[in-house]
């Protein structure tokens, strides 16, 4: 008797194991195929926003634009780390030259040892119009034309480790 439930036990997990290890193939093939996608996009020719809606562009694809940074519109997402360094991420809004829209592009990570404090002498803004070649984001990472840049309202989800750095007027 304990031989027997012994052997269903040992079954059992087999078979678990088995569906595990199937669904982690199908993970890995979608996840190769999805890269490789991605990868395809990016060797494509750099697509020139000038006169064109970013929109329209498909995610992964290298784009190049013209314009000048605003930099009274600077979002600092704080708590990032990069290659084990404490830091934040820095975004931009770059008005585009050919029209009213802008564009937020992210500027790279700025170390700070609290991964929370921006000292901006580390960022650069060149001043009159700028080309910013990089890659597009998801679609959906287009957030609108601006009309007035004065102020932007936003609605915005933050995961739960950065809401401590989330302050009213920021």
């Amino acid at each position: 008797m304990r031989r027997a439930l012994l052997l269903i036990i040992c079954l059992s997990t087999a078979v678990v194991c088995l569906g595990l290890a199937r669904w982690q193939w199908n993970r890995l093939t979608a996840r190769r195929a999805a890269n490789a996608e991605a990868l395809a996009l990016r060797t494509q020719s750099v697509l020139d926003l000038d006169g064109g809606s970013a929109e329209q562009v498909v995610p992964d694809r290298r784009v190049r634009v013209r314009g000048t940074w605003d930099t009274t519109v600077t979002v600092v997402l704080r708590g990032r780390v990069f290659r084990g360094s404490p830091g934040v991420q820095v975004v931009t809004l770059l008005r585009r030259t050919d029209s009213a829209s802008g564009i937020l592009v992210n500027r790279g990570f700025v170390p700070a040892p609290d991964a929370a404090t921006l000292d901006r002498s580390l960022v650069s803004h060149e001043e009159g119009e700028v080309v910013v070649s990089g890659t597009m984001n998801n679609p959906a990472s287009v957030i609108g034309t601006i009309a007035g840049l004065c102020e932007i309202l936003a609605v915005v989800d933050v995961d739960e480790p950065e809401i401590v750095y989330v302050e009213l007027g920021q």
